[in-house]
């Protein structure tokens, strides 16, 4: 897809990114492709995780949390959702799961993935899931 940009004619830096800032991200993702990438996603791995976007940080000082689904084998993001940082991971990681066709396939994710919920969440939608658990967690 063009963006119209040209060598001569390309948009700043600070025009570029206040620009983004504004988008809908999965409205972006799906004109940039996707929709297509997930539709045809029918590798079985889907690795989730979290970042913060610490070149992001508001004027408090705090980042932006992003919690994505890759799938390794395309090496495509099939989804993004925007996190609310740690401890409010697991609602995050619970809507990223709602989006996703998870039937056949295997998630793989942290520790802070082997929660319950999640791993509920993956089952029901007919996938299945690898994730370490650590001596600290609690029996699910």
């Amino acid at each position: 897809m063009k963006l119209g940009f040209t060598k001569d004619k390309t948009p700043c830096h600070a025009t570029l990114t206040e620009t983004l800032r504004v988008i809908d991200p999965r409205a972006l993702a799906q004109a940039f492709g996707g929709a297509w990438i997930a539709e045809g996603a029918n590798e079985r791995h889907i690795a989730i995780d979290s970042k913060a976007m610490r070149a992001n940080m508001n004027g408090d000082g705090q980042a932006t949390h992003v919690l994505s689904a890759f799938c390794v084998s395309l090496q495509s993001i099939l989804g993004h959702e925007a996190s609310r940082g740690k401890g409010m991971e697991i609602p995050d990681a619970l809507k990223l799961l709602d989006q996703l066709d998870l039937s056949g396939k295997i998630v793989t994710g942290d520790a802070m993935c082997c929660q319950k919920s999640i791993v509920e969440k993956i089952a029901e939608k007919g996938g299945g899931c690898v994730f370490p658990v650590k001596d600290i967690q609690k029996k699910i």
